[in-house]
Parts: structure tokens; C-alpha cells; sequence
């Protein structure tokens, strides 16, 4: 029986929308776990030939049923394994119909998926190919193992296998592909959970684990199955050695010429559940997660399971691995995996927040050298102005046109930022035109909005509009000959343009600051 610890802990983050999606299959955490760094070199016979792998040839006097658990185990140089980085290899057994790709690795996908379309995105070129389809000495049997330090960035660890095996006579003397998992932290105790045996099909062997097994077109009475591929959840042992084992077995029968081997690729990565393309820790059973700004939440729990089945609010249900929804609430994914293991529970706590109604205004849009203005936002909790933390209200006296940006929280933690270009214009030589005709003052200038314009002649008629940089006309007053009183206080603070039209036909223009 499979078991599980799962540590109550809860991770609480926040999210934006993601523009792509990022999975497990593309990490890789552990020492060539994939083998994408070996090389092709013909047939392996040193056990440390694979960077960050051992690979053996055992030799043992019991049957194959105990073949990665004897104690009477003598561990040889392999005879027959190899490396492959070729896709598209035609095994002699399997045939042509099933061509052979690597499943995990980089780059772009490798057309592999053509042939198992239940695997999205086979990626990477190299895979093993683990003992022969020629008959070895008895008790000869190829194995490979893996030490895995355990840590929260590889606590998931997936291997997809192919199986070839030939009916054998009685249970355990015929040949198998056999794998174990050992915590080596503790003396190399065997892990009751997870355990795979694959073997022929025969009246005296009922494997009801066996994935579904095809008989080859090109051997009798042998069978194969297609790329397998189990995910193990390894969070409970974080901190602690891992090894996985892997063992070909052949007949261990004397006169009992009887084979196996098979096919192996495997991946390391993080426990972890995606959140509209964000990934989220799920190494323990717990995780929160506030969406600010969306409406729908797509999530994705850890890939390569045996199946999933998700509950929610409002009788929420789901048995795909991906499901999107828009109701807030907490969801129950229990997580099946395959053989006899027992159930992962995972708890996802999911909140939708509406995008924060951050808002930031200038008390001037344009100001005179020398003179400030104030920023105000609105919409958020906190406030940080540049790099300095501060109240929503923001008092600046800039020399040059300057920029100002604002971040912080809303009382839902979800963040949001703005920016604002505060105008500076030096406002030299603007008070007095007396360089046209007619000759024109006014002052002050700066001012609130009352100010005296004087004005030697205005023919028939003359006024006075102001106009802000946006080109809009906000105020306009019939002027005379003479000094006038101008009362513009309605009018915002900012900087205008001040334009004089003398009997329709002389227009002057003067900057204008109103403060």
C-alpha cells in the first residue's frame, strides 16, 4: 500500500494573467535525469559510463521476484544496455508500426506525439535502452538506479518506460521489468509505494498492474506496451536520498533461455499547480491563491497522474487535469495514482479580485519653473511614490519636466502602478509683448485667476480667451483700450495660453500660468 505524509501548510500568493504557460516537462532538477547530456557510445559496459546514473548487470542466486530486493546481489559490469539519440528508432521486436521518441527533454517537440497522441509535446532526442532481446546468462539482469536528493524544486518525479518481455514458464522465473523506490536516508528501506512490475501474461502470473501489453508482430510469445508514463510524488521525503530502481530480469531457470528489456526517459521537477499559466507550490496539501484582475481562473494540477478528480463550490465537479471556472471558493483535488498507491489530496483556495481602480491626478498640468504641484491617487491602500513610501498625497517641485510613478495595495493585496509626466516650462519673457502692435501687459503672471491685462488700442472690438494644451477654449472676456480686469477664477490651475484678438484681424498669443 501506498502512503503519503502530507504536511498541513499553506502558500498564499497573488497573480496576474500569464500570457503563457509553463509546465514540469520543461524543468529539469535533477543530474541528466533525461539523459539529453549522454552520448551514443554503442553498448555500455562500465556501470558509471551515464553522468548522474548507475547501471549494472546483477547476478543472484533467487528468483526474479526478488530481484531488486535480494541481499544476495552481486552487481556487474552491463553487457548489452545502450544509449539511443535517434527518434524514430525501429525497435526489431516492436516494429515499424511504433517508432520510438524520447519523451522528455528541451526544445522544440520532436514529432513523437504522432504516435502517442495521449502525450502532449514529446520533446528531447535521447532515451535508454535498458538490457537486449538476446537471451543473457541466468540471473543476469540489467539495472539502472538514480539518487535523487529530494527538495521541494524536484520532489516530482516522472519516468515513462516501454516493456518488452517474453513469456516465461512459472510466475517468478519469468522474465520482468521491475521498479522500486528506496530511501536511502534510512538505510536503503524499500518504499512500499510505488511499485512497478511488468511481466507476459501467462495461467500462473495475474498482473493486474500491467499496463495494456501487445504481442509482437515479429516474436512469438513476446509482448510490448507503448510508453508508459507514471508521476510519483516524492514531497513527503523532501530533505531525504531517494534511489530509483530499474532491473530487466531474465528467465532464472536453468535451461530456460527467456528474456526482457526496456526503454526508459524520466523527468525531476516541482510539485506544482499552474494558476492561469502561474505556477503555484503544491508540495503540501494546501494552497491559496487570489487572482487579481481576471474573472476566470484556469487551473492545472501536476501532470502524468492516473486521474484526477476535482470538487468545488456550488457541486463543482471535474475529472479532467485542467479545469477553468469563475466561482471563488475552495476546490478538492484528490490526485489517483496508479498500482496500489493510495490517494493524493491536494485543497486549492482560490479568490477572484477585481483589477484595483488605481487613479493619479496633478493639481497642474503643466507648471512654471520654480513652482510645485500636488499628486493625488486614489484606489489603494498603500502607497510607494518612486522608491519612497508615503501617504496618497504627493507634494512635488520639479525643475524639469519629471516623471512620477506610483505602486502599492489594495485592501485585497492585489497590486497595481501608475505613472504621470508632471510639465515643467521655464515661463521666461512672458508677461510683456511690446514688440507688436498694439502693445500689451499682463500681470501677474503667475496668478490665481484674477490678473490685469493692459492694452494701448483695440479698434472696434477686442477679447481675451484662454486656452488650456489640450487646444480647449475654457474662458474668453471682451477687453477695451486700456487697463482690465480679468476674473478667470473658475478656471483650473495649469498653464495657458492667453489669446488677444483685436478686431478680428491681430490675434497675440501669451503663455499664462494659473496656480
Amino acid at each position: 500500500m501506498k502512503y503519503c505524509i502530507l504536511s498541513i501548510f499553506a502558500v498564499t500568493a497573488y497573480l496576474v494573467p500569464a500570457q503563457t504557460q509553463l509546465g514540469a516537462r520543461f524543468v529539469a532538477n535533477c543530474n541528466n535525469e533525461d539523459f539529453e547530456s549522454s552520448s551514443p557510445s554503442g553498448i555500455i559496459t562500465n556501470s558509471s559510463s551515464i553522468s548522474g546514473w548507475n547501471i549494472f548487470k546483477l547476478s543472484y542466486s533467487v528468483s526474479n521476484c526478488a530481484a531488486l530486493t535480494s541481499t544476495a546481489v552481486t552487481k556487474l559490469n552491463p553487457t548489452a544496455s545502450r544509449i539511443y539519440t535517434v527518434n524514430g528508432l525501429v525497435d526489431s521486436i516492436i516494429g515499424s508500426g511504433y517508432p520510438i521518441y524520447s519523451v522528455f527533454g528541451s526544445g522544440s517537440p520532436n514529432g513523437g506525439t504522432t504516435y502517442n497522441p495521449e502525450i502532449s509535446d514529446m520533446l528531447g532526442n535521447s532515451f535508454l535502452k535498458l538490457g537486449t532481446a538476446a537471451y543473457l546468462p541466468t540471473n543476469n539482469h540489467h539495472s539502472i538506479e538514480k539518487t535523487i536528493n529530494v527538495t521541494t524544486a524536484n520532489c516530482l518525479f516522472r519516468f515513462a518506460y516501454i516493456s518488452v518481455v517474453e513469456k516465461g514458464s512459472i510466475c517468478c522465473s519469468s522474465p520482468a521489468v521491475q521498479v522500486r523506490f528506496y530511501n536511502t536516508s534510512q538505510g536503503g528501506v524499500i518504499l512500499p509505494c510505488p511499485v512497478y512490475s511488468v511481466s507476459a501474461p501467462t495461467q500462473f502470473c495475474a498482473n493486474p498492474n500491467t499496463p495494456p501489453l501487445i504481442a509482437s508482430a515479429t516474436a512469438t510469445e513476446t509482448f510490448y506496451h507503448k510508453w508508459q508514463i507514471e508521476a510519483v510524488d516524492l514531497s513527503p521525503y523532501i530533505g531525504n536520498v531517494i534511489t530509483f530502481k530499474m532491473t530487466a530480469s531474465y528467465c532464472s531457470n536453468s535451461g530456460c533461455p527467456k528474456y526482457s528489456y526496456a526503454y526508459l526517459d524520466a523527468q525531476c521537477g516541482p510539485m506544482e499547480i499552474l494558476v492561469n499559466g502561474t505556477p503555484f507550490p503544491a508540495h503540501t496539501n494546501s494552497v491559496n491563491i487570489s487572482a487579481c484582475g481576471v474573472t476566470n481562473a484556469t487551473v492545472v494540477a501536476p501532470p502524468d497522474f492516473s486521474s484526477y478528480q476535482w470538487s468545488g463550490p456550488s457541486g463543482f465537479t471535474s475529472t479532467l487535469s485542467t479545469i477553468t471556472t469563475s466561482l471563488a471558493g475552495t476546490y478538492t483535488l484528490n490526485i489517483n495514482t496508479s498500482g496500489t498507491c493510495t490517494t493524493l489530496t491536494k485543497y486549492v483556495n482560490i479568490n477572484l479580485f477585481p483589477a484595483p481602480n488605481l487613479s493619479l491626478t496633478t493639481t497642474n498640468t503643466l507648471l512654471c519653473k520654480g513652482n510645485s504641484a500636488t499628486l493625488t491617487a486614489t484606489g489603494l491602500n498603500t502607497y510607494t511614490w518612486n522608491t519612497q513610501s508615503g501617504p496618497s498625497i504627493y507634494t512635488v517641485n520639479p525643475t524639469n519636466t519629471t516623471t512620477y510613478n506610483v505602486t502599492g495595495h489594495d485592501n485585497n493585496g492585489c497590486f497595481a502602478s501608475a505613472t504621470i509626466i508632471q510639465s515643467v516650462s521655464p515661463c521666461t519673457g512672458i508677461s510683456t509683448i511690446s514688440s507688436l502692435s498694439p502693445n500689451i501687459k499682463i500681470y501677474p503672471n503667475p496668478n490665481d485667476g484674477s490678473f490685469n491685462l493692459f492694452i494701448d488700442e483695440v479698434g472696434s472690438s477686442a477679447s481675451l480667451c484662454l486656452i488650456n494644451v489640450l487646444g480647449q477654449t475654457v474662458f474668453c472676456q471682451n477687453i477695451r483700450a486700456g487697463i482690465n480686469n480679468i476674473e478667470a477664477n473658475a478656471v483650473t490651475s495649469g498653464l495657458y495660453y492667453c489669446t488677444i484678438r483685436v478686431s478680428d484681424k491681430s490675434v497675440t498669443t501669451v503663455k499664462l500660468q494659473i496656480q
